[in-house]
């Protein structure tokens, strides 16, 4: 008679058993977290790539239009003519946005160009007044009246200058 070695399955006492239970859980814990590092690899590569196809659409950008976006300082402008707010750049003096004053902007805006000064400077550091007050205006008597044939108000000159009237003056 031949002896040989065959693979038969065979009872598994207790402590096999839990041992065999441990092996499975640490193998299955192994493949999740391979999975996962697997899934975090080929998100950051997919990443990277977006990241590379981003920037080289960008640099083609900025290569066919010959520009490209720079911090730049810049400065509001109360357009008293035009009523608006214009936002020019100071490295070329150029306006590259206007939006319309809102109703409070005209109406610091008018009340600065009728008492003079620069409106920018003076819109800038004017405060909000609160609901219900009125603190810009000034007393009475220090009020200038205009006199006959002059402008009534800086604003109304601008105005009428931008008109292409010669001048708007106070009515007899």
């Amino acid at each position: 008679m031949s002896e040989t070695l065959k693979m038969l399955p065979v009872k598994l006492d207790v402590v096999e058993r839990e041992q065999r239970a441990r092996e499975l859980a640490d193998l299955l814990h192994e493949t999740e977290a391979a999975e996962i590092a697997e899934a975090e690899r080929r998100r950051a590569a997919k990443d990277a790539a977006e990241a590379r196809k981003t920037r080289a659409s960008d640099l083609a950008r900025i290569v066919r239009n010959g520009t490209e976006n720079r911090p730049t300082l810049v400065a509001e402008h109360a357009n008293t003519v035009r009523w608006t707010i214009d936002y020019v750049r100071l490295d070329t003096g150029e306006c590259y946005e206007s939006r319309p004053m809102s109703a409070s902007e005209r109406e610091k805006a008018a009340q600065l160009a009728l008492w003079g000064g620069p409106v920018e400077a003076k819109m800038a550091s004017a405060p909000e007044p609160e609901p219900g007050r009125n603190d810009t205006l000034p007393e009475a008597a220090d009020v200038k009246r205009p006199k006959r044939g002059e402008p009534k108000t800086k604003a109304d000159k601008l105005v009428a200058d931008a008109a292409g009237e010669s001048t708007v003056t106070v009515p007899a």
